[in-house]
This record gives structure tokens, C-alpha cells and sequence, in this order.
């Protein structure tokens, strides 16, 4: 099994869902930026610079003002198992998505902290399975 580290902002953690669902990978340090100084990331963080057994680093490209999780400090600790990956954004605005919580208190979902509207709508309604899927047509 690989173990993989993730750094970047809240796109890690949709990352981070996508690689749990992958055989033969196990992410053992996720660390979103947007939570610096929380238990968990300050966990993973030592998890990272003081174990040897992380076989890939991932992340996002991040200044020198990150000091040991910048990309050039990772690239020099890490060498070869240093992955900088692009920063991954959609400019435009996608109907369907949506937030659902107040910031920092967002519920979470295998997308991060975006929902489908159309699913949300057909939990609060008591929908099907089947009539929650009809929701997704040309029409809507």
C-alpha cells in the first residue's frame, strides 16, 4: 500500500476523498492550509516532516512563507516523492453547487464542502433514490 501526504487549500480534502476510494493508497497526512494551527492539522503536519514512510508528497505550490511546508522546502526533503500539483479552480458558476452550513461550520460531502442543490432538495423532501436521479435531466 502507498501512503500519501496531501498539502493545498480546501481542494485537499475532495483529493483526499478521491485517493481513499483508490486501492492501494492510504492518505496519512491531510493537510488544508485554510486549517493551520487546528489538533488535526498540527497532528498531520508532524506526521509528515518526521516519519519516513510516506512514499509520495502532494501539493499545492506554496510560498517560502510556509517555511517547512513550502514547495521548495517539500522538493528538498522529499526530492523524487514530491508531487506539486496545480492549483484546480472553476471560474464560473455551476448551478447545482452549493454550500450548506454557515463558513466553518459547513457540512461536509465526498465533494468537499460543496452539494449537489438537487440532492439536498430531494433529502429534505423524503425522495427516492429513483426520484432524486429523475432530478437530473435537461429540463432541471
Amino acid at each position: 500500500m502507498k501512503k500519501i501526504a496531501l498539502i493545498g487549500n480546501c481542494q485537499s480534502t475532495a483529493l483526499s476523498n478521491f485517493f481513499k476510494r483508490v486501492n492501494g493508497i492510504e492518505v496519512v497526512s491531510l493537510l488544508d492550509i485554510n486549517c493551520q494551527g487546528t489538533p488535526d492539522f498540527e497532528r498531520d503536519k508532524y506526521r509528515l516532516l518526521n516519519s519516513n514512510d510516506i512514499d509520495f508528497v502532494l501539493s499545492q505550490p506554496l510560498s517560502d512563507s510556509f517555511n517547512n511546508l513550502s514547495s521548495s522546502f517539500l522538493r528538498e526533503k522529499f526530492k523524487d516523492r514530491f508531487i506539486s500539483y496545480t492549483n484546480i479552480f472553476f471560474t464560473g458558476l455551476h448551478p447545482d453547487l452549493s454550500y450548506f452550513g454557515s463558513f466553518n461550520q459547513r457540512i461536509n460531502s465526498p465533494l468537499g464542502d460543496y452539494h449537489s442543490k438537487l440532492a439536498l432538495t430531494a433529502f429534505a423532501k423524503n425522495m427516492s433514490i429513483t426520484e432524486c436521479l429523475d432530478l437530473y435531466c435537461q429540463e432541471v
